[in-house]
């Protein structure tokens, strides 16, 4: 836990590199399908930031290792696996990897089971909706803006969801962003939110 809340301090700050030696931790204690799904997903996510931050390839299988995660976990805990996972995969530029993964779990029928999983899923619903976006998929950026909840988001959330929501905005090309003032307190995050290949 405290390694993935230093790793997200580094991306909210925008000293990246500073992150390394947290996610290299986390990735160190490698998959375990018995542990609990958000720290699968911490473990995935951290690979995909790791892999940015360095400027390397992802490994070829990790997306097939990411379907497999799912069919460990039962279908009512699906939301947690992507909880951490598909947000850094939008931020970091890999929306159609975001969409594609999204057919292969049922996390949105977890809804019918408890309330809090209807705002964990709208992280992945703003994962998918800052794809969408950066795809200009009209449809499927609209879709999600209806289903996300914000008035119902968690405090210790809230900062972030909106800024994802600010950045899935500008990516899709609006100038009146909604959350723009709280982007504009992490500039780690605004930094890549138009475009997430500042390394490049």
């Amino acid at each position: 836990y405290p390694s993935g809340m230093h790793s997200m301090q580094a991306l909210f700050n925008g000293s990246y590199s500073d992150a390394l030696p947290h996610l290299d931790y986390i990735i160190s204690l490698g998959f375990d399908g018995s542990r609990y799904p958000v720290l699968n997903s911490r473990y995935f996510a951290s690979i995909y930031f790791m892999h940015w931050i360095r400027g390397s390839a992802l490994p070829s299988d990790l997306e097939e290792q990411i379907v497999q995660a799912y069919t460990l976990v039962p279908p009512y805990m699906h939301h947690l696996l992507g909880m951490e996972l598909f947000p850094m995969m939008a931020l970091l530029g890999h929306g159609e990897a975001v969409i594609r993964l999204a057919k292969f779990y049922r996390a949105f029928d977890s809804e019918r089971i408890h309330w809090t999983a209807a705002l964990d899923l709208d992280l992945t619903r703003l994962a998918l909706m800052i794809s969408f976006g950066q795809l200009r998929d009209t449809v499927g950026f609209h879709e999600m803006e209806e289903l996300i909840q914000p008035d119902n988001w968690y405090a210790s959330y809230r900062d972030y969801q909106q800024c994802l929501y600010a950045i899935a905005e500008i990516r899709f090309g609006r100038t009146n962003i909604r959350f723009a003032q709280t982007l504009d307190r992490f500039p780690g995050l605004k930094r890549i939110a138009v475009n997430p290949n500042i390394h490049v």
